[in-house]
């Protein structure tokens, strides 16, 4: 059961049954270190969404829950949580969001252990949000488990990439600094240079040095931090925030394939791309690590017949069943291979 939250806060406490704008509020779901989070129902649509109210009204933090909502809301995607308004609530903003059945991804993985093809089905879907994101010059910044959330589904869960609150919108600025500003219109700067930003154990080496200045690069370390924690059962990096920082900018973590030693080659291969300490050498795009876990669908060529080239011959129709297989075997070991030639030079 989730506790209440208790008034005289200096925050507006919202209650079962309480009408805010076109939403009754249905229940208090938990709170955060920014904000509080409520179930409620549309009065005339009849549908749920969760209100995420922050609980400072310093303009600044109110500027990050703008922020969020519109780099959420610019985005439509299934594996993403959609944000459709903002509310003002006495003093407090709060923001209108899809309304997700589940848990995080943190809790989820505290309850299960996922086969491997379970993990890369988890993992396919958030890759496939923060694609999304990356395709609207959205860079979230703060991938991890906990910002993701489980949607349950007949075929199983639907993971949910959430809280864009440290987003950074890719724009071209006309002051000749691109891409430092997280807003569309007013471009007001959510770091300054120098500053770290997002969570120790899975943000890029570039973002402990400076988050202001990372691109989407960052995301696919931190999503190489979620795939080894769901091949292995482990994060790639704990233990007290020094150490955790010195580890990632020294790219020190135990090997996955000494964790799990019968890890498919194509993951091992992923993980240690995407956690190069050196941006340049990780896999760049969402694309390429889809494309590195899912292989693509090629005709089988068959070997030449003797008879091939006589007209008189009786023709030797492939079986369907092997009439187009995956790359495995031969071509998957040209694939990693190619791909471990170039993590150990």
């Amino acid at each position: 059961m989730v506790a209440s939250p208790q008034p005289g806060s200096g925050v507006t406490v919202l209650e079962a049954g309480q009408t805010v704008d076109r939403y009754e509020v249905r229940e208090f779901v938990g709170e955060g270190g920014m904000a509080m989070v409520y179930r409620a129902r549309h009065r005339i649509l009849g549908s749920d969404h969760a209100l995420k109210v922050m609980t400072n009204i310093h303009p600044s933090f109110q500027d990050r829950l703008l922020r969020e909502g519109r780099a959420q809301s610019s985005l439509s995607h299934i594996n993403i949580v959609h944000v459709s308004d903002v509310l003002r609530i006495g003093d407090s903003l709060a923001l209108v969001m899809d309304w997700v059945e589940g848990m995080t991804l943190r809790e989820w993985l505290a309850y299960n252990s996922p086969s491997m093809d379970e993990a890369l089905h988890i993992f396919r879907g958030i890759v496939r949000g923060v694609r999304h994101a990356h395709a609207h010059g959205v860079v979230h910044r703060d991938l991890k488990p906990g910002n993701v959330l489980m949607q349950g589904s007949e075929k199983g869960p639907v993971p949910k990439v959430a809280d864009f609150g440290l987003a950074k919108v890719q724009v071209d600025d006309p002051s000749g600094d691109p891409g430092t500003y997280t807003l569309w219109d007013d471009r007001v700067p959510l770091t300054r240079s120098g500053a770290a930003l997002g969570t120790p154990e899975y943000m890029a080496p570039e973002q402990v040095r400076d988050a202001a200045k990372v691109d989407a690069r960052a995301d696919l370390f931190s999503l190489g931090c979620i795939l080894y924690e769901l091949a292995c059962g482990k994060q790639a990096f704990s233990g007290d925030v020094v150490d955790v920082y010195k580890a990632v900018t020294d790219g020190r973590y135990v090997p996955p394939e000494e964790i799990v030693p019968d890890l498919p080659a194509s993951v091992v291969v992923a993980i240690h791309s995407l956690l190069s300490v050196d941006a340049d050498a990780r896999l760049a795009t969402c694309d390429q690590l889809l494309a590195l876990l899912d292989p693509p669908m090629v005709p089988d060529i068959a070997p030449r017949n003797a008879h091939d080239d006589d007209p008189a011959a009786p023709g030797l129709a492939p079986s369907p069943e092997i009439a187009i297989l995956p790359i495995v075997g031969p071509m998957t070991g040209i694939v990693v291979a190619a791909f471990l030639v170039a993590w150990f030079l």
